[in-house]
């Protein structure tokens, strides 16, 4: 009988079939060994240290050796991990760790789907694949036309007189190159970089620095401008124009941005932006819209009403202060 089965641990569907593909590996690591650590244990919380969560708790076995290892991942990225994982609501910090016992942070997991912020695990996943994709098209894109400088300069070399650049035969360029002006799509790698590529990385930058180096608040961000510019049918302001980019900054991101931090979370943020726009718009009077700063106002003070009325004080019987409930839109 193998002595693997016996000595296993359950987690939950969700993690793997939902999380799994868009947490870092550094994230996963971090989160299985709490969950082996917890629910392996059969616990509700478990107080883990960071040295645990990197080397093990340094159990040595009847075989001499260690029992487990940890993640293998140092300080520094164990604390980022732990951080982005409470941020996402994958993990609950129940209580911090005791300087005086220092048997670590007291953990717990979520195990409430709807607390877990996939869309936001989703979303940063997303504006990670595309600024990846964006950097590997700009390298190749310089490595040909280093390729495509490097050969017009040989087949400059070759001749006994100087020519310029332009006076070189284009055929000794063609030879190991197509040209790209002549079929594009034919070999792609050799064109110039794309501008809305490098349009769109520089965008996604200056949002970065506008929501404080703040990886969720910016995917959040950029993911509320795609759900605006779908629920209203705007169009979204171009990325690669001075004008579009100046829409942005001005009259999108920094409602957005303050509609995202009201909320507190992505799915809050959709949905108070949906009920705005619903409650601007009419047969009478139909909402035009230009921009997201439009309803912002509307979004907003629907989240301040939302706050007010759930601490107002009570009466005994459990309803709220007239002279406190907020009017009505």
């Amino acid at each position: 009988m193998s002595h693997l089965i016996p000595n296993t641990y359950q987690k939950p569907n969700l993690y793997t079939d939902q999380l799994m593909a868009f947490l870092t590996g550094e994230e996963w690591k971090v989160l299985d060994y709490a969950i082996r650590r917890i629910i392996g244990w059969g616990k509700k919380t478990d107080r883990i240290s960071l040295s645990q969560f990197m080397n093990g708790n340094r159990v040595v076995g009847e075989d001499g050796r260690l029992v487990e290892h940890g993640t293998g991942l140092n300080r520094e990225t164990v604390i980022k991990c732990c951080a982005q994982l409470v941020a996402f609501g994958v993990f609950i910090e129940v209580s911090q760790n005791d300087p005086r016992r220092n048997q670590g942070t007291e953990w717990a997991l979520q195990l409430d789907h709807r607390q877990i912020r996939v869309d936001e695990i989703m979303a940063r996943h997303q504006a990670a694949v595309a600024k990846n994709a964006n950097r590997t098209r700009s390298a190749r894109a310089k490595k040909s036309a280093r390729s495509v400088t490097q050969t017009t300069n040989e087949a400059v070399c070759v001749t006994d007189q100087p020519r310029s650049v332009t006076q070189t035969d284009p055929r000794s360029v063609t030879q190991t190159h197509r040209n790209p002006d002549r079929n594009p799509d034919r070999n792609p790698d050799i064109s110039a970089p794309d501008a809305v590529d490098e349009a769109l990385e520089r965008a996604y930058g200056k949002l970065l620095v506008m929501c404080g180096d703040d990886q969720g608040l910016t995917a959040g961000v950029w993911q509320l401008v795609e759900s605006f510019s779908e629920t209203t049918t705007l169009p979204k302001p171009s990325l690669d124009t001075k004008r579009g980019m100046t829409e942005l900054e001005r009259d999108w991101w920094p409602y957005l941005l303050k509609i995202l931090q009201d909320a507190g979370d992505l799915q809050t943020a959709r949905m108070v932006i949906d009920e705005a726009i619903t409650a601007l718009d009419s047969s009478e009077r139909p909402l035009i819209c230009a921009a997201p700063k439009s309803v912002a106002k509307t979004a907003l003070a629907k989240l301040a009403r939302t706050r007010r009325t759930a601490s107002a004080p009570m009466q005994g019987n459990g309803v709220a202060l007239a002279s406190d409930v907020p009017l009505g839109m």
